[in-house]
């Protein structure tokens, strides 16, 4: 009797801890493939006229996260046809990709994708010049995992008007020339994924300055009737009034960033000047994917930015603050002394550009760089 007793005691005691655990499993969030994924159909879509060859325009466009269980990190590939079935070879993914549920679409990367399509299509026919219907669906997938892909309903835009009329071709960098090369030209990096934006940090001193051009030795300056100039930094910029040069009152480490577009025959550019921030990220911070005020390199003089000391092991991650997906200007160290900007799809680390354009990070490790000469150096 006493050992039946006992069992029912057991029982009465331990029940309480499963029912609690199931509850505990209930609440927590647990990965589970999507089933529904929703792209939202624009407001005006069926009046609206969507003309590609505006320079410098977006087709924005909106969707819902899918429901992978909790919120995750996703990433949006754009798939467009001129047939709904979408039908194996009968469509085209466009090369840029979006973290953001609000997309916005180059049009030029569009009308670039459309004419590509219809080339293979319509072998031989004319290119329509009035506007026709297209349709577009979106494919995600959980951020640098190949899990958790879903492609979204499909939507039609009515009236999209394709441009194939002949245009400058962009060029491959943007150039720069002035007091913090001695005067010797150096490349702008492409912004990877956004054609026809460029961006490089430079170090000027007061009253420093520099031109630019669509190639090497060029000299494009202030006064050049295509150029807009933005200055984001409050760093006094002006032009020579000698030789048209672009011109910092106060010096500083700057990001200059352009937007080059073809308009016919000539180009127009808009080159914006910001602080420079560049940061730490990722394993070797502590995991973290955001751009923390405590990872930004700071100053060290004589034009070296210098990071914080590492506290992790693991591969180190750089970015440059632009305003836009981080990995869009992330660079490394090339042999551990040059510096590489991204211009290849990573999905999980710099080894799959190459061995030597990885750096294994450990704690104490602090990096160095020196943009003007497009240097730096690993202090472990």
């Amino acid at each position: 009797m006493n050992k039946f007793f006992n069992i029912l005691l057991l029982s009465a005691l331990t029940l309480p801890f499963f029912t609690a655990c199931e509850s505990d499993t209930d609440s927590n969030p647990v990965f589970h493939e999507a089933t529904e994924f929703v792209l939202n159909e624009p407001a005006y879509a069926a009046n609206n006229t969507y003309d590609l060859g505006i320079a410098g325009t977006t087709v924005q466009l909106t969707c819902n996260q899918p429901d992978y269980g909790f919120p995750v990190a996703t990433t949006y590939a754009v798939q467009v046809t001129f047939d709904e079935s979408f039908e194996e070879e009968n469509y085209i993914e466009l090369g840029s990709t979006f973290t953001n549920t609000h997309i916005a679409i180059e049009a030029a990367e569009l009308n670039s994708s459309l004419l590509e399509l219809w080339s293979t299509q319509h072998e031989g026919e004319d290119v329509p010049t009035e506007a026709i219907s297209i349709y577009v669906r979106l494919r995600a997938v959980v951020s640098g995992q190949n899990i958790g892909k879903i492609l979204s309903n499909t939507i039609c835009l009515s009236k999209v008007k394709m441009n194939n009329e002949e245009t400058l071709s962009l060029p491959e960098y943007m150039w720069l020339a002035g007091t913090m090369s001695d005067w010797s030209w150096v490349t702008m990096a492409p912004v990877y994924g956004l054609e026809g934006q460029y961006y490089r940090i430079v170090y000027l001193e007061d009253g420093g300055s520099f031109k630019f051009g669509t190639k090497e030795g060029e000299w494009l300056g202030y006064n050049d009737s295509r150029l807009t100039v933005n200055d984001n930094a409050n760093a006094g910029v002006s032009g020579d009034n000698n030789d048209g040069n672009i011109q910092v009152t106060k010096g500083g480490y700057y990001l200059i960033t352009m937007k080059t577009v073809a308009k016919g025959n000539d180009y127009a550019f808009t080159m914006n000047i910001a602080p420079a921030k560049v940061y730490i990220i990722g394993a070797c911070e502590g995991g973290n994917w955001a751009l923390l005020d405590e990872w930004m390199f700071t100053d060290k003089g004589n034009g070296i930015l210098v990071s914080p000391a590492l506290v992790a092991a693991g591969e180190v991650r750089m970015c440059v603050d632009a305003g836009i997906d981080w990995w869009r200007t992330e660079f490394t160290l090339k042999s551990e002394t040059e510096i590489h900007y991204r211009n290849m799809n990573i999905i999980d680390s710099w080894t799959e550009a190459g061995a030597d354009y990885s750096i294994a990070g450990a704690p104490g490790m602090v990096i160095e760089l020196n943009f003007n000469a497009g240097t730096g150096e690993v202090k472990k």
